[in-house]
């Protein structure tokens, strides 16, 4: 491998990244006790995060819906400068785990314990899987008293094939401690990059953007449900950022050794063509991009800390890994262009 630095001067530009948001005067988030700056300005949403956003007129709609007091959004960045700026007596918190959100709250809903603050109404978009769905209503909901009302999102009928009774059994457990009211198909959502590069990989028809609808469900609570038990994660992934474009690495458990990286089975090329928690082949992914880029990685703990020391320093170290690093950056969509934005993190928890 050359001296040569992918793509241009990088270290140069991570300098002039860290002067250009000291100067900004973005704030700040925590890295295993290191303080680091980061842009307010969202990252590209990532197929981990199951991070579907409202569209622009579906904004305005909730934003409408959402009656005065003390109001919690959970899982909804795209509402709280909307819902904040209504003109209304409205007071809100916002609560995400993505750590990027300038001063709102970082929280992993899947294991936090409930803040110590209660709402009079609250808005939430949960992953749009049973077990993440209810333990994301109900860690809402231990949060307002009964009279309370909660608004959140729910994935149609047509959305799996056991979309159906997975909705039906999730509305069964709520009525038992809330009156629902069901809306079809008022929320809008837009198209995601991963997801519009999945559809090219498979080579279908892309519909009409935005093409994924939700059902709105109210709930009026009755009485406070127990809390759902804690969600683990089946493995942690390292996230970096440059710029806008997002890639995770699956580092637990942690494999050192030479590192190797290849193609995962079932992908189009390096597009994984699917954004469904269900595809066959998908635990196989451990190096895996906004755009829908994924691979296998032998060595993912040696590889981890190559893009440490690179997201970090500048400096990619001359090795077998690094050449193959660079190659893969040449392939996938990586940012080009200049660096306004390289950090690393990992999801609390």
């Amino acid at each position: 491998m050359s001296d040569q630095i992918w793509p241009v001067d990088l270290s140069g530009r991570l300098v002039a990244a860290l002067r250009y948001s000291k100067a900004c005067g973005l704030p700040p988030f925590f890295y295993r006790g290191r303080r680091i700056t980061m842009s307010r300005k969202r990252v590209d949403p990532h197929p981990l995060d199951y991070d579907w956003r409202f569209t622009s007129s579906t904004v305005d709609f909730l934003t409408k819906e959402l009656r005065d007091g003390d109001c919690l959004l959970a899982g909804v960045p795209s509402l709280v400068d909307a819902a904040s700026s209504s003109g209304s007596s409205r007071r809100v918190r916002l609560v995400d785990w993505q750590p990027n959100l300038g001063s709102y709250e970082t929280v992993n809903i899947n294991l936090a314990d409930p803040l110590a603050q209660s709402f009079d109404i609250a808005l939430v978009d949960p992953p749009w899987y049973p077990k993440e769905y209810l333990r994301w209503v109900t860690w809402v909901a231990q949060h307002l008293p009964p009279g309370g009302e909660i608004l959140a999102s729910l994935w149609p009928v047509e959305t799996r094939p056991t979309a159906s009774d997975e909705r039906a059994s999730i509305l069964r457990s709520i009525s038992d401690w809330a009156d629902v009211d069901l809306n079809p198909g008022v929320l809008r959502y837009q198209v995601p990059h991963f997801e519009m590069c999945a559809f090219q990989a498979q080579e279908r028809n892309i519909p009409p953007k935005p093409w994924r609808v939700g059902d709105l469900v109210r709930l009026n609570i009755n009485k406070q449900p127990g809390l759902r038990s804690a969600l683990r994660p089946a493995g942690r992934w390292h996230r970096f950022v440059w710029n806008d474009y997002q890639l995770a690495l699956r580092v637990s458990p942690e494999v050192t050794g030479p590192v190797e990286i290849a193609p995962v089975p079932g992908a189009k090329g390096w597009i994984w063509p699917s954004v469904s928690r269900r595809a066959p082949g998908r635990d196989e992914i451990t190096l895996w991009s906004s755009a829908n880029e994924v691979a296998k990685v032998h060595g993912a703990g040696s590889l981890l800390k190559i893009l440490m020391q690179w997201t970090s320093s500048g400096e990619l170290c001359t090795s077998d890994a690094g050449d193959q690093l660079v190659q893969l950056c040449e392939q996938w969509n990586f940012p080009k262009s200049s660096l306004w934005r390289s950090e690393q993190w990992h999801h609390p928890g």
